[in-house]
């Protein structure tokens, strides 16, 4: 899931600078396969900071995407799939008012989505469908998406 992972990244952050890696290959030992990805990247324009470890050899099945804001975080764990895997999808939105000095009102609100009913894939080609049909461009998934991912990875990869 890491490259899938990343393009999240990429959507949520813009685009990082400034990426350091280490990429394993200890337990599989074959060419070109990777056991694990560390990597820490920044958008030095806008500060925003991400890390990732995308592994083969932790042997569960785990989504977890986890973004803070001054405000508030958004924790999204498991990721709804055919084969059900990845557990529930639950995103948890914490709000709180700002105020680091004043504890009972810093995280005052929790909610929790439960999303049962994977939408993404109806919802793209919607998109496609009537980008083609209105002559519009491509919003997000367009091959420019695509070349900022690959070079991402590259990145990841020479590091």
């Amino acid at each position: 899931q890491g490259i899938h992972m990343l393009d999240l990244f990429l959507h949520l952050a813009g685009s990082f600078d400034e990426v350091y890696s280490l990429v394993s290959n200890l337990y599989w030992k074959a060419e070109n396969l990777e056991d694990n990805v560390f990597a820490i990247m920044r958008n030095n324009n806008s500060g925003v900071c991400a890390s990732l470890h995308s592994t083969m050899t932790q042997w569960r099945y785990l989504f977890s995407l986890e973004v803070f804001f001054s405000k508030g975080s958004m924790v999204l764990n498991g990721l709804r799939t055919s084969s059900g895997v990845y557990g529930d999808e639950i995103l948890s939105i914490k709000k709180n008012s700002g105020d680091i000095d004043n504890d009972e009102s810093f995280f005052p609100s929790e909610e929790n989505f439960e999303f049962e009913i994977d939408k993404s894939w109806d919802n793209e080609l919607k998109h496609f469908f009537e980008a083609i049909s209105n002559n519009t461009p491509i919003k997000t998934g367009n091959s420019k998406d695509a070349l900022n991912l690959m070079t991402l990875i590259d990145k990841i990869y020479a590091h």
